[in-house]
C-alpha cells in the first residue's frame, strides 16, 4: 500500500531556461510621453480622426473650369512661384527687369505732329496726369501697378490689369491682378480669377458684350464685370497663355536649389557620410533591413531631418557606426554652381553685375557695358514698348478719350561716364569735337561764345592749338607773343646779374645786350 507521502524525486520539477530578448528597430519620428514612446504619425492620425467633419468646399477647380469652358494652364504656375521663392538669382532677375522698366518714371508726351500745346491740350494733359497720379481707390501708385504686372510677366509669362469705368464710360480705376489667379476662357473674350473657392469674372478690354462678374454669363447680368488688359509672352504650345523666359532654365533653377539644400543639410548635420554599420547580437530578422533602409533612403533630404530611429538592442548586443568618408572638400559643386547660375542669367539676358554679382574678364577687363546694352535692347526696351503701347492706345486713347498724348517711360541711363570722358578727350585732340560740343554731350550748359571765343573752336595735337586758317593765325600770334614774353623775362632776369666770367660777357656781347 502506497502512502500519501511524495518522494524527493516526485517533488523535483523542471524549471525552463530564460528566453533571450531579441533586438528590434523602430523607424520614424517619436514623441516621448508619460505613457511611453509613440510614433508621431499615430498621434496625428488620432487627433485628425477626432476633428474630421464633412467638407464644405465647392466643386474642384478642374470640374469648374471644364463646365465654364476655361482653358487649363499649360504648366504649374504655383511651381514657378515656389521656384522663384527659393532661388535668389531667379527672383533678382525678375525684380530687376521690373525696376528697369518703370524705375525711371513716366511722362506724357504730345504726338509728333503737335508743334505747340494749346491751353485746351494742357488742360487735357492735366486731366490724364491727375488720374495716373491716383489710379485706384487703394494706395497703389501707377508705378506699383506696372511693376507688379512686369514681375508677373517675368515669373509666369503673362499679366493682367483690371480696368474700371465710370458711368460715362471713361476709365477711372486701374488695378493689378495676380497672374497666377487668371484663367482664360476659350473664346478669348473672358477671364476668370480663382481665389480659393471664390470666382470673379472679367471681360477683355474693349469687348462690347456685358458679362456677369460672378457667373461669367452674357445673358443674365446681375452685376457687370470689369474689363481686363491681358498681355502674354508668346508661347508656341498655348494659344491662350504665355510662358516666362525662365521656362527653359527650370532645370538650372532646381539644380541651384538642390545645391543649396545639399550644403545646408550637410552643415546642419542632416547629411549622412558613407559608413559601415555593424550589428552584433540576436536581432529580429527585419531589424537589419529597417536600419539599412532608414540610412539609405528615409533620412536623406532636409525634409527628413527630424526622423528618428530607436534601437532596442538585445542583451550583450550593440550597433557600431564607422564612418568611411569624413573629409568633405570645401566648395562642393563650385564649377557646376556657376554653370547653372549663368544658365538662369542667360534666360533673362541679365548682366551679372546688375543683380550684385561682380565679375572680371579673363584679361582683367569688364564686359559690363556690352552685356548691359544687349540686356536693354533685347529685354527692357521691348517690354517698355509694350507697356507704352498699352497705356497710350488702350488707357489714354480708348479709355480716357484723348488722342493727343502718349505714355512715355524714361530711358535707362547705362552710360559709362569714365569711358565717355576718355573718348571725348581723344576726339577733342584731333579737332573732332569743340569744348561746347563736349559740354553738351556730358549734359552741361554751353559756354558763351562772346565771353569765351575758343568755346566753339576745334583744337589739334597734344598742344591743343586751334585748327583752320583763322585759328592758325591765332596760333602764330600766340607763339610770337610767347617768344616775346620769354625774351622779356630773360632780359629782366639777366640785366641785374653782374657777369662773373668772360664767358658770360661773351654771351652778352653775342646777343647784343
Amino acid at each position: 500500500m502506497k502512502s500519501g507521502r511524495m518522494t524527493m524525486a516526485e517533488e523535483k520539477t523542471e524549471i525552463a531556461a530564460p528566453t533571450a530578448r531579441v533586438g528590434k528597430a523602430y523607424v520614424g519620428t517619436f514623441v516621448k510621453t508619460s505613457k511611453g514612446l509613440f510614433p508621431i504619425e499615430k498621434l496625428e492620425k488620432a487627433a485628425l480622426s477626432e476633428q474630421r467633419t464633412a467638407s464644405k468646399q465647392l466643386k474642384t477647380d478642374l470640374k469648374y473650369m471644364a463646365e465654364s469652358n476655361l482653358v487649363p494652364l499649360p504648366f504649374s504656375v504655383t511651381g514657378l512661384l515656389a521656384l522663384m521663392d527659393n532661388c535668389a538669382f531667379f527672383d533678382a532677375c525678375v525684380r530687376q527687369i521690373a525696376k528697369d522698366v518703370i524705375g525711371q518714371g513716366w511722362s506724357l508726351a504730345p504726338r509728333e505732329d503737335i508743334e505747340e500745346e494749346s491751353e485746351e491740350l494742357l488742360a487735357e494733359k492735366k486731366r490724364i496726369e491727375d488720374f495716373f497720379l491716383d489710379p485706384n481707390t487703394e494706395e497703389d501708385s501707377l508705378e506699383d501697378v506696372v511693376e507688379r504686372a512686369v514681375i508677373d510677366w517675368g515669373c509666369i509669362g503673362w499679366f493682367g490689369i483690371e480696368v474700371a469705368r465710370d458711368e460715362a464710360g471713361q476709365v477711372n480705376g486701374l488695378y493689378h491682378i495676380p497672374a497666377a489667379t487668371i484663367r482664360v476662357h476659350r473664346d478669348g473674350n473672358k477671364f476668370c480669377q480663382f481665389r480659393g473657392v471664390e470666382r470673379r469674372w472679367f471681360k477683355r478690354f474693349g469687348y462690347d458684350e456685358k458679362v456677369d462678374v460672378k457667373t461669367g454669363s452674357e445673358e443674365k447680368i446681375d452685376e457687370p464685370a470689369h474689363e481686363m488688359i491681358f498681355y502674354r509672352n508668346y508661347y508656341p504650345q498655348s494659344s491662350w497663355y504665355g510662358a516666362p523666359l525662365i521656362l527653359s532654365a527650370v532645370g538650372a533653377v532646381k539644380a541651384l536649389i538642390g545645391i543649396r539644400d545639399y550644403n545646408l543639410a550637410f552643415f546642419e548635420n542632416y547629411g549622412i557620410p558613407a559608413a559601415i554599420v555593424e550589428i552584433k547580437g540576436c536581432w529580429d530578422e527585419d531589424s537589419t533591413k529597417q536600419i539599412s533602409d532608414f540610412i539609405d533612403a528615409e533620412i536623406k533630404g532636409s525634409n527628413s531631418a527630424h526622423k528618428t530611429i530607436v534601437l532596442n538592442p538585445p542583451e550583450g548586443g550593440q550597433v557600431t557606426w564607422t564612418p568611411l568618408v569624413v573629409d568633405v572638400k570645401e566648395g562642393h559643386f563650385k564649377l557646376y554652381f556657376k554653370q547653372v547660375r549663368d544658365e538662369v542669367l542667360v534666360g533673362y539676358k541679365m548682366p551679372p553685375y546688375r543683380i550684385g554679382i561682380i565679375e572680371v574678364g579673363s584679361l582683367g577687363g569688364s564686359t559690363a557695358v556690352e552685356a548691359t546694352r544687349i540686356y536693354i535692347d533685347s529685354v527692357v526696351d521691348p517690354l517698355k514698348l509694350v507697356v507704352e503701347r498699352i497705356f497710350s492706345e488702350k488707357v489714354i486713347k480708348d479709355g480716357l478719350a484723348c488722342k493727343d498724348y502718349e505714355f512715355d517711360l524714361g530711358d535707362l541711363d547705362i552710360r559709362d561716364e569714365t569711358a565717355e570722358i576718355d573718348n571725348c578727350i581723344k576726339l577733342f585732340g584731333v579737332a573732332a569735337l569743340s569744348p561746347n560740343e563736349i559740354r553738351e554731350a556730358m549734359g552741361k550748359d554751353k559756354l558763351n561764345a562772346d565771353e569765351f571765343p575758343w568755346a566753339e573752336a576745334y583744337f589739334m595735337s597734344s598742344a591743343y592749338v586751334p585748327a583752320g586758317t583763322e585759328a592758325m593765325a591765332m596760333r602764330d600770334d600766340a607763339v610770337t607773343k610767347l617768344q616775346q614774353d620769354i625774351d622779356r623775362i630773360l632780359h629782366e632776369a639777366l640785366k641785374d646779374v653782374r657777369p662773373a666770367t668772360s664767358v658770360v660777357r661773351h654771351i652778352h656781347t653775342k646777343s647784343g645786350k
